[in-house]
């Protein structure tokens, strides 16, 4: 007769929640390449609420997206994106790049987004750029699209189908 772990020890084994991220990760990072993943980005702009144009593909001067406020894009806050997929890991000249794209648009802040993370000396410079810059991972990214997944494209949720699952957090101190 085989033993029936409890819920506590499976809780321990495996973490459904990570799975699950792992699987919406790779998918992204699949369908969403080159600048498919910018297209993804300008959409969940949009769904918060920004007004949002986006470079075609191809040499864009720094600047992959701007997106602004109001009616016409045109208010506060103003920002302009520089978006990297794939394997490219950002480097200091892309995030002084981003800083130039942000003064020369006259833009509020700066949006960098980078499938594949930040070098060292990028992310030292998180806090001092705190109040013009937003650094976004494939963690941020992806906890960014789970905020407005529902107010997408119907062709972006084609291409990554997703659905809510509910679990039952067990209560502190409770064993199964």
């Amino acid at each position: 007769v085989a033993e029936i772990a409890s819920d506590a020890t499976l809780d321990a084994m495996v973490d459904l929640d990570q799975i699950a991220r792992d699987q919406i990760e790779k998918r992204i990072a699949s369908v969403f390449t080159g600048h498919d993943l910018t297209t993804l980005v300008a959409a969940i702009l949009q769904a918060q609420g920004m007004k949002v144009r986006a470079s075609p593909p191809g040499a864009d001067g720094g600047i992959d997206l701007v997106a602004g406020s109001g009616p016409l894009g045109l208010e506060s806050p103003r920002i302009v994106a520089q978006v990297k997929s794939g394997t490219m890991t950002v480097q200091h000249p892309d995030l002084q790049g981003l800083i130039g794209s942000v003064q020369d648009t006259q833009a509020d802040y700066g949006l960098l987004v980078s499938w594949n993370g930040f070098t060292p000396p990028v992310r030292k410079r998180l806090n001092e750029l705190y109040f013009r810059v937003r650094f976004w991972g494939r963690q941020e990214l992806v906890d960014n699209l789970f905020s407005v997944y529902e107010d997408l494209p119907e062709a972006i949720r084609a291409e990554l189908p997703l659905r809510r699952t509910w679990t039952l957090v067990p209560d502190e101190g409770e064993d199964g």
